[in-house]
């Protein structure tokens, strides 16, 4: 089998866990589990450098897009002729896009040109009616995968389609995570620093607990991708007199959001959509537990508290704090490793 995968970005070198670190682990997860698998990325934006590397052995081609309207056809260009390149030294089985966006309209484009499946997998807002790319792609030729029953109940509203599965990114517990004895984080915020996070509002839920719990401690842990809602955050923070109770940490290595997530007591995620919102998952696996909203892959399970609405988030992580009897136990999650194994025997079956 040779399995294309197409994608707005990947990681540039073996040193960047940052960029789609799902994406990453399914990579590893496939490695590991399935060697004679051939596997080649094609990266349309990032890197922004343009050329051919060589990812853990994989290979990778990037088109050097950097998100440029300008150059998107030669974008395009780049990576369909790399495609043809890579189909002639080795006929393509299936071609597997992310994101219902260019990614999909590429892949859509070289499936018919080389007769040959195509899957794509919804990753987050390509779901909702403002995606420009929908009326390119014809999905009734393509066998849609969302991560989560919220993302695809977006889907079907807006589209009037439905997926034909739901496959979750599952967490990398190949990974090594040492439990810490002591949790001296109370709440823990993961997420890049956008409107989408909504982390104007895990900062005044943290002020209402300061009321009752004065030596309450919070960290924001994420890259600070739009400096207005940076400054914006900062302001409240100020205004609010947290200064000595939010930290806004930034971007870390995932091994380091590990380590947060294994110190903290609670997630709590603000976020206003998820495809998935995997940091949900990854924080049950380390031991913590986690409140948010409906959105994203949710489990029923005692450690995950899933709210409405802004009052019942505040009251929750209220609750959370009031509490005596932390269960520091991780809780059994799904695994990438279940994720490579259904997309395998998906491949197979297209």
């Amino acid at each position: 089998m040779h399995i294309l995968f197409v994608t707005p970005g990947f990681a540039a070198d073996e040193h960047d866990t940052t960029c789609i670190p799902s994406l990453q682990d399914l990579v590893h997860a496939y490695l590991r589990l399935y060697p004679e698998l051939r596997l080649s990325i094609i990266a349309l934006h990032y890197p922004f450098r343009g050329g051919s590397y060589t990812w853990h052995g994989v290979a990778v081609y990037s088109a050097g897009g950097r998100n440029s309207k300008i150059v998107k056809p030669r974008t395009w260009f780049r990576a369909l002729h790399h495609i043809h390149r890579l189909h002639k030294q080795e006929p393509i089985t299936t071609i597997h896009s992310f994101w219902l966006s260019e990614s999909t309209m590429l892949g859509q484009y070289a499936a018919r040109q080389y007769n040959v499946p195509h899957i794509a997998t919804i990753m987050g807002q390509d779901a909702k009616s403002g995606n420009q790319y929908l009326r390119f792609i014809n999905t009734r030729s393509l066998h849609i995968v969302a991560l989560s029953k919220f993302a695809a109940q977006v889907f079907a509203k807006w589209t009037g389609k439905t997926v034909q599965n739901i496959i979750p990114f599952g967490v990398d517990t190949t990974a090594s995570v040492s439990l810490n004895k002591t949790r001296d984080i109370d709440i823990l915020g993961v997420g890049s620093v956008i409107p989408l996070k909504n982390f104007s509002l895990f900062v005044h839920i943290v002020a209402r607990i300061r009321l009752q719990f004065p030596n309450v401690r919070a960290l924001i842990v994420g890259a600070h991708v739009d400096s207005k809602e940076l400054k914006h955050l900062r302001e409240l923070i100020a205004n609010l007199h947290l200064e000595n109770t939010v930290e806004l940490i930034g971007e870390v290595p995932r091994t380091v959001v590990y380590e947060y997530m294994t110190r903290s007591k609670l997630l709590l995620h603000t976020s206003i959509y998820e495809g998935q919102g995997l940091v949900l998952t990854e924080a049950l696996h380390c031991g913590a537990y986690t409140v948010s909203f409906n959105v994203g892959y949710t489990l029923h399970h005692p450690k995950m508290l899933v709210c409405d609405n802004d009052k019942c988030l505040s009251d929750a992580v209220l609750a959370h704090m009031e509490r005596t009897n932390l269960d520091a136990t991780p809780v059994t999650v799904p695994t990438i490793d279940n994720t490579a194994q259904t997309y395998f025997h998906l491949y197979h079956r297209s």
